[in-house]
């Protein structure tokens, strides 16, 4: 398991922060599909029809959940819903 997934997790168990995956950033660029063009490099919702279809929406503390994610994409920036 990632650090990365490790710091998610803790997020959630600890603290019951909402988290969700964010596209990386890749050097001075993101990494999802718009590259430089992106205006939130490593700061916005990995999309993913099966995994994450409502980005934020998705947010959870579910352990499992989590682990999946980051499983799946292991340099994942972290993020947190703030909101309702």
């Amino acid at each position: 398991m990632s650090s990365l997934a490790e710091i998610a997790l803790t997020y959630a168990l600890a603290y019951s922060w909402r988290v969700f995956p964010c596209w990386p950033p890749r050097g001075a660029q993101c990494a999802c599909p718009k590259g430089k063009a992106c205006g939130s490099p490593g700061k916005h919702p990995l999309w993913s029809k099966t995994d994450l279809p409502s980005g934020v929406r998705n947010a959870a503390t579910d352990t499992a959940l989590i682990a999946t994610w980051w499983n799946r994409w292991p340099s994942a920036n972290i993020g947190g819903a703030t909101g309702k």
